[in-house]
């Protein structure tokens, strides 16, 4: 994966703060993830990855209370 260089620097984002240390966690984290993609694809294995804060969004957090605080 190729990320351009403006994607690490610091920014804020819904009034948090988000470091380029922590831009270069998710950069890692989607390496991984793209690798785990190729492999999957590759045996015909399907795989699924959720969004924990679009659940949180949706209203999963009523479904499971006190689980997503």
């Amino acid at each position: 994966m190729v990320f351009q260089n403006a994607f690490f620097e610091e920014e804020v984002r819904e009034g948090f703060t988000v470091s380029s240390m922590m831009k270069r966690a998710w950069a890692a984290e989607l390496e991984v993830l793209d690798v785990v993609k190729k492999v999957c694809a590759e045996h015909d294995i399907k795989w699924y990855a959720f969004l924990v804060r679009s659940w949180v969004r949706s209203g999963i957090k009523d479904i499971f209370p006190g689980m997503m605080t």
